[in-house]
């Protein structure tokens, strides 16, 4: 019941949209999944604002424990394909580690968050 509840949202949330914002959802939506295959132990959440600034959350995968410096490569690695996926008509990628615990009451922590701007992330 409530997974056909979702299509159908989805499906009526395309139905209002602009072929523009459609086009828009389709392409993070495929930038999600890309990424989500990154992380198969964890969750992705990826936020476009503006159409100019993509934020990905990654939510409880083994990065979390390494050192700083896989998380920071990891995170480079995931901003250059998120970028190239969408484009690279952005004007920066942020990648956060997070952790999230708990049921009902949900307790949030912010291992790392890694910052990049789009000439970082242009193909030379």
């Amino acid at each position: 019941m409530r997974r056909s509840m979702l299509v159908l949202f989805a499906v009526a949330l395309l139905w209002a949209c602009t072929a523009e914002q459609r086009e828009a959802l389709v392409k993070i939506t495929a930038t999600q999944k890309i990424l989500a295959a990154q992380y198969p132990d964890g969750t992705v959440n990826v936020n476009l604002m503006n159409d100019r600034h993509l934020v990905i959350a990654v939510l409880n995968s083994s990065f979390n424990g390494k050192p700083a410096t896989e998380r920071a490569a990891q995170a480079r690695k995931s901003a250059e394909t998120a970028f190239q996926s969408l484009g690279g008509d952005l004007d920066d990628v942020r990648v956060s580690f997070v952790s999230r615990k708990g049921i009902g009451v949900t307790i949030t922590n912010t291992i790392d968050s890694y910052a990049f701007k789009a000439d970082e992330l242009k193909k030379k």
